[in-house]
């Protein structure tokens, strides 16, 4: 992590860690803009690296940063067998649709019509018309 794959680490902040058994570290970096937790995940021969970004890093978003990094984890073989891959489907808006029920077709358990607002580039502020074309994503 001090090796210098991203700018401004604070070495001082390195530390080892295990996720899940997996060996790791940890670091902070600080941008001018942004600040950054780093992870570097041993995986066998590969080492998986991971950054999350924030405008200002809490003790708070650094405990969500932290929590999401162990989740990583390997997955069993009945695991990797049953994924199976989203698609991007591409629709053609109907008269009464909305960007609700149309985000409500997303294959999604959450945050529906936020996804659907940023796959489609929109603020949600300018109404769908009939006809237009939109992405959602499918199973």
């Amino acid at each position: 992590l001090a090796s210098g794959w991203i700018e401004g680490v604070e070495t001082g902040s390195v530390e080892t860690v295990d996720l899940n058994g997996l060996e790791a570290a940890t670091a902070l970096a600080r941008g001018e803009e942004w600040n950054f937790r780093l992870y570097a995940i041993r995986f066998g021969n590969d080492v998986y690296r991971m950054i999350f970004a924030a405008k200002t890093l809490d003790a708070a978003t650094d405990a969500v940063f932290r929590k999401t990094a162990t989740s990583f984890r390997r997955l069993s073989r009945a695991e990797i067998e049953s994924v199976q891959p989203l698609k991007i489907s591409v629709v053609i808006v109907r008269a009464g649709e909305d960007m609700g029920s149309i985000a409500a077709r997303m294959a999604y358990s959450d945050r529906k019509l936020e996804r659907f607002l940023v796959l489609n580039g929109l603020d949600g502020a300018t109404p769908l018309r009939p006809g237009d074309r939109v992405k959602i994503v499918t199973e």
